[in-house]
This record gives C-alpha cells, sequence and structure tokens, in this order.
C-alpha cells in the first residue's frame, strides 16, 4: 500500500475549487426544488411510457383478433354501441 501523499502547494487552490464546485452539486441535488422536478419528469415519464405501452399492446391484440375472423372487431362493436 502506497503512503499518502501530501498536495504540494499549487495543487491546493485547485483541489479547493473542486470541493466547492462537489459542494454545490451536493446543495443542488439535496434541495426540494431539485427533488420535485425530478419527482415530476419521473411520474410523467412513467404515464407517457405506460401510455404507449397500452397503445401499442392493444393495436398488436386487435390485429392478432382480427386475423382470426372475417369481420373487424372495431365496425361491428361500435355500430351496435351507436345505435338507438
Amino acid at each position: 500500500m502506497e503512503p499518502e501523499k501530501t498536495p504540494t502547494p499549487t495543487e491546493q487552490p485547485h483541489l479547493l475549487t473542486v470541493l466547492q464546485s462537489l459542494n454545490t452539486h451536493i446543495e443542488r441535488q439535496n434541495s426540494l426544488k431539485f427533488a420535485f422536478v425530478r419527482g415530476m419528469v419521473y411520474g410523467l415519464g412513467t404515464v407517457v411510457g405506460a401510455t404507449v405501452l397500452v397503445a401499442l399492446l392493444g393495436s398488436a391484440i386487435i390485429s392478432i383478433l382480427n386475423s382470426f375472423t372475417d369481420t373487424p372487431l372495431g365496425e361491428t362493436s361500435f355500430d351496435t354501441v351507436l345505435k338507438p
């Protein structure tokens, strides 16, 4: 195991700026505003993803079911509901 080397006087200002930058990033990530925005983006992405997934699966299931019948599922089901 190598012994720890102490920073030279020319490296100290650079280390201080790096530590200050890290401190700024940590404070920003721990803020309530950042957590709120991150939660909103996560929630919106979940809703959009679930909607796209349901639409794709639904259209695939309807396409598969339509291949087994002579009349498409969409035509007769909507006509019977809309007729008085």
